[in-house]
């Protein structure tokens, strides 16, 4: 088990958001390939997680990435989209019989709010 840094708290520079949001992604590389659709499983302003049923993405790989967002109370009466490319940074198994993943990848840009 991990230990907390001295004084503990969050030793991430960006904190995660537990959520979870559809996410359409694809190589950024092959603009003709489909995209693939996952939820995230958290998000922060520096990268995401999403898990992923399938073939597994390889580290280093950039990806074209959407992330919708729902309306809700609160923050936006509309639905939205978040845009932007990021490259995988690690892909563990969750269940490697059902060839389940939990993709880890940081944001590369800016990312694009469209609301």
């Amino acid at each position: 088990m991990a230990q907390e840094p001295m004084g503990g708290g969050e030793r991430r520079k960006h904190p995660r958001l537990q959520i979870r949001l559809p996410v359409s992604y694809r190589p950024a590389e092959s603009l003709s390939a489909t995209f693939r659709h996952d939820y995230t499983t958290d998000i922060a302003t520096g990268g995401v997680q999403f898990l992923l049923a399938g073939e597994a993405l390889k580290p280093g790989q950039r990806l074209e990435m959407e992330l919708s967002v729902p309306p809700g109370e609160g923050h936006f009466p509309y639905t939205g989209r978040i845009r932007g490319n990021g490259t995988v940074v690690r892909c563990q198994a969750t269940d490697p019989a059902q060839e389940r993943w939990a993709v880890a990848a940081r944001f590369d840009e800016p990312l694009a709010l469209e609301f």
